[in-house]
């Protein structure tokens, strides 16, 4: 049997009664990382993975060597595996574990406690019923960004990272979008915050570390307009009359003639404009498609990836 443990945020009073019962136990217990407040207090003998992180290149690799690792010796005997924070709170090996461990037949247990979440919700005074999303500095996609919810991006350890994600920010966030530079949340003496310029993020006076995440207030601003909003103001314009096919078909083509002399005379704002037009007529036949009850903007967009030419492209 293995039994998940929780550590806690890393202050001692984050720890449940639960999971100090269980350390106090005389299983055997691996902690995935010693770099954590609360382990020197606990004065219980243990084996980390720290070693993986030096071994193994990508940190997929060290999760799934640390997993494989721990359901091989749950499978022998009864053991104890410890991580930070809530086990269920941004903890991938915990997921590859449950899964191995279904496939071998081996029994689990999880025992929660704090997540450094809980802590970062009490340190920024923010609620997350307002809108939230945790996201991981080495799996940011520009989807997953949304100015009308706070966000909270873990694992920003150094700054190498730091910079890697000012760089993701940037293609959905303007430069001086606030952020916070957020350390320790919950470990009291250790908490620190820092308000800066997205811009500023990888400037050598920021420090960071294993308890570094930032934090992003939720803005209402971004720096494009994406095609969900271009569609959204196409859907939600009240005009009493409703173009037709042959109408926008008509003026698609006068816009691929502009594309065409803007491309063949290098002029890069009108091509830019024109595509624009283009992409807004489509939208004008796909809403008209929906008026009629025919089709949508989203049956265009699901055939066109399920089309041979998509299906090609590597993505």
């Amino acid at each position: 049997m293995i039994t998940i443990v929780g550590l806690g945020a890393g202050d001692i009073t984050q720890i449940s009664f639960s999971a100090v019962e269980k350390l106090k136990s005389k299983l055997p217990i691996y902690m995935r990382t010693s770099k954590h407040p609360v382990i020197e207090k606990l004065n219980v003998e243990f084996e980390s993975f720290d070693s993986y992180y030096e071994k193994y290149e990508k940190f997929e690799d060290v999760y799934y060597k640390i997993a494989k690792k721990i359901v091989d010796m749950g499978e022998k005997q009864d053991i104890i595996y410890a991580v930070p924070g809530h086990p269920r709170v941004a903890e991938s090996t915990v997921a590859i574990i449950e899964d191995m461990a279904k496939e071998k037949g081996v029994e689990l247990e999880v025992i929660a406690s704090m997540s450094f979440i809980d802590a970062m919700y009490n340190y920024l005074a923010f609620d997350p019923s307002e809108g939230f999303r945790l996201l991981d500095a080495f799996r940011i996609r520009k989807r997953d960004l949304d100015c009308d919810s706070n966000i909270i991006i873990t694992q920003v350890y150094d700054r190498f990272i730091a910079s890697n994600t000012k760089i993701k920010l940037m293609e959905y966030y303007d430069d001086e979008q606030e952020i916070y530079i957020v350390r320790s949340a919950g470990i009291k003496d250790l908490e620190y915050k820092k308000k800066i310029e997205l811009w500023d993020l990888d400037r050598a006076e920021n420090e960071f570390d294993h308890l570094t995440s930032l934090f992003i207030p939720k803005s209402g601003k971004k720096k494009f307009n994406s095609i969900i909003d271009l569609e959204e103001k196409v859907f939600n314009e009240n005009i009493d009359e409703i173009k037709s096919y042959e109408e926008l078909v008509n003026k698609m083509e006068e816009i691929v003639l502009k594309l065409k002399s803007s491309i063949k005379e290098d002029d890069i704002e009108t091509m830019i404009e024109m595509l624009g037009e283009l992409v807004l007529q489509i939208l004008e036949c796909s809403k008209c498609g929906f008026e009629e009850g025919y089709f949508d903007f989203d049956e265009i967009c699901d055939l066109v990836f399920e089309s041979k030419s998509c299906k090609n492209m590597e993505l």
